[in-house]
């Protein structure tokens, strides 16, 4: 049995990663993880249960290993459709694809922040937002 994973939570399989769909680790066990790759997989999460889900996500990083979460801005979302930069259409294949929530770079920031992780890199780009934490 393995010891510790890079572990990736997406849309893709990528190599050199354990990759899973499966949101709440089962199984994956406390300080396996050396690196943590969320990617647009967060919003497949009820938005009231985003804090406790990224607390347990949290537990399973060893110390010095990441936690990266890339996924859908709903203030540039928003922003996009009122300047009618996107398509309603457009915002809704984004939004209603499977999604239970959708938050912002800052509160993701916010919640990994009120973990004692601490960010190391934060981006925007476009509608897309990536948040880089480390356990210390």
């Amino acid at each position: 049995m393995r010891t510790e994973y890079k572990v990736n939570l997406g849309q893709s399989d990528l190599p050199g990663y354990w990759n899973t769909d499966d949101i709440l680790l089962q199984n994956v066990e406390t300080n396996q993880c050396t690196e943590l790759l969320v990617d647009l997989s967060l919003g497949r999460v009820p938005i009231d249960k985003v804090p406790e889900v990224m607390k347990h996500w949290a537990t399973r990083l060893r110390k010095g290993a990441k936690l990266i979460i890339n996924d859908l801005d709903l203030s540039q979302l928003s922003k996009a459709v009122i300047s009618k930069k996107t398509s309603v259409l457009e915002i809704n294949r984004l939004l209603y694809n499977g999604r239970l929530s959708c938050l912002t770079l800052e509160d993701v920031s916010t919640i990994l922040s009120s973990l004692g992780l601490r960010i190391i890199r934060k981006s925007l780009v476009e509608f897309e937002y990536s948040v880089e934490a480390i356990r210390e």
